[in-house]
């Protein structure tokens, strides 16, 4: 088979003179959950008031950046495994999982200790007033039982 598209429930395979391209495709249930998750978060956020609304918005923006940041190490590793994997390299494909993986474990104790150190000043990109960056900062690093209530 020289050519052609053919589908499984994870991945669309093209196969073309001799060359083999995979794409990932999400299941809806993963889209769903994601979409479902960032809407209630949302939702709830923005019924408490421009304020909280506003703290939600900086934290689930910074937390954005750092998800495709290590989404970005993840697609490299993974076309990196594939692609040892598929010749036949299993032992490189082992050393290539292993140094991803503590590649992913350096990089995120990094940005660990980067986002703690400099959150503050992160948040202050966003936004200059004291009552949102106390939310912002009350969402990221700390667990207060919630009483409905915010003061600014």
């Amino acid at each position: 088979m020289s050519s052609g598209l053919h589908r499984s429930s994870s991945a669309c395979i093209k196969l073309a003179k001799g060359k083999v391209g995979v794409h990932r495709r999400s299941s809806n249930w993963e889209d769903f959950g994601v979409l479902a998750t960032t809407t209630l978060a949302t939702s709830m956020a923005a019924r408490q008031g421009p304020v909280p609304m506003a703290g939600h918005q900086i934290c689930f923006q910074v937390w954005m950046a750092l998800s495709l940041l290590n989404d970005a190490l993840a697609l490299a590793g993974q076309t990196l495994l594939a692609s040892d994997y598929s010749q036949g390299n299993y032992g490189q494909a082992s050393k290539v999982a292993y140094k991803v993986l503590q590649i992913s474990m350096v990089m995120g104790v990094a940005l660990a200790v980067i986002l703690f150190s400099s959150f503050d000043a992160l948040s202050s990109l966003f936004s200059t007033d004291s009552g949102v960056q106390k939310i912002a900062r009350s969402g990221t690093w700390e667990r207060k039982r919630y009483s409905g209530k915010f003061s600014s």
